[in-house]
């Protein structure tokens, strides 16, 4: 997802009318609830899950009107969520703390960490209100210590590689296989991979390329070892979209629907988050020696957006780190 500016990234997604009317200051959290009417969900999504929703928050018991205003508006989040990635609405299921920090990491990214962190409260005390507190015996971890953007280790590609190669049909194999190309060879994010034409890809001497277009228009050296299948993928489309070429037309979410899609047919996929694909491009660059400015250009953000990901480097064994500082750097 594209970053936006501060107003509008963390502005709630699910938008409402309180329809409280000039009594507003004597509505009532009942009133709060019963009003609450989204005014970005599309009519046949609320109407699954509006009863839900009211229900879960009712049991939750907040204090006062705007409280209940809030707490609805990221059930209803949630519920938009899981609605749109075939999870059952279900309470036993989506409100388990998995699947709140699933949740958050995969429909909640674009998000500053501290509003998602105020979800994971209100999700939580819903969880406990309407599962009991068995399930959320104590606070989970913070959204940082939770490391959402964690790279994946070598062992946890090659389950996502077979878990790709496992697919039931051609279709979701050669998909998946664009996504999981996409983000480690050039760390696309969902909306870039999911606009990408086979023809801004392209081969010369240095290798391949991907021109991304759209806000942060930019070029993409692929990675070596993704250049073969980031070429070969794009080569045999042509003018037409590089991820799902059946297409006519790009809407959100075509690519954590797909996912889901395909977690369906051949069962889960080993923590398969465009989000840390990313992350783990932009970590092994780091690692790698690629200088902070120059890879902040390649990845399309400000150069400050690299240091939540300083964290995440591996530490340097001390005689290395020692030829390293004595060298000025790596030879």
């Amino acid at each position: 997802m594209p970053p936006e500016d501060s107003d509008r990234r963390d502005r709630h997604p699910v938008e409402h009318r309180a329809q409280t009317g000039r009594g507003s200051c004597r509505t009532t959290v009942a009133d709060a609830i019963e009003r609450f009417s989204p005014t970005r969900v599309p009519p046949a999504v609320w109407s699954r899950i509006e009863g839900i929703s009211r229900e879960w928050v009712v049991r939750c018991r907040p204090e006062h009107p705007t409280q209940a205003v809030a707490i609805m508006g990221v059930v209803a989040q949630l519920l938009c969520w899981a609605d749109g990635v075939g999870e059952p609405l279900e309470a036993a299921a989506l409100l388990h703390p998995e699947t709140i920090d699933r949740f958050l990491v995969d429909g909640c990214g674009h998000l500053k960490e501290g509003t998602r962190a105020g979800y994971r409260t209100s999700l939580r005390r819903v969880g406990r209100a309407v599962l009991g507190p068995e399930l959320f015996p104590h606070p989970t971890l913070t959204i940082a210590a939770q490391d959402p953007m964690r790279p994946y280790t070598t062992e946890e590609i090659g389950a996502q590689l077979s878990w790709v190669r496992g697919l039931p049909t051609w279709h979701m194999h050669r998909n998946a296989l664009v996504l999981l190309s996409l983000g480690l060879g050039a760390g696309l994010r969902a909306n870039e991979m999911s606009r990408l034409s086979g023809t801004a890809v392209t081969r010369d001497g240095f290798g391949v390329r991907i021109q991304v277009m759209g806000e942060n228009a930019r070029v993409v050296p692929v990675l070596r070892s993704w250049e073969d299948p980031v070429f070969d993928l794009a080569h045999e489309v042509g003018e037409c979209l590089v991820f799902r070429p059946d297409r006519t037309h790009v809407q959100k979410s075509q690519t954590s629907n797909f996912i889901a899609r395909c977690a369906k047919s051949a069962g889960a996929p080993p923590a398969f988050s465009l989000q840390r694909l990313r992350s783990t491009w932009l970590v092994n660059l780091l690692v790698g020696g690629i200088p902070p400015n120059e890879l902040a250009k390649v990845a399309g953000i400000q150069r400050t957006q690299l240091a939540k990901y300083f964290g995440l480097l591996p530490d340097a064994d001390p005689p290395t780190m020692r030829h390293w500082l004595r060298s000025c750097g790596r030879p």
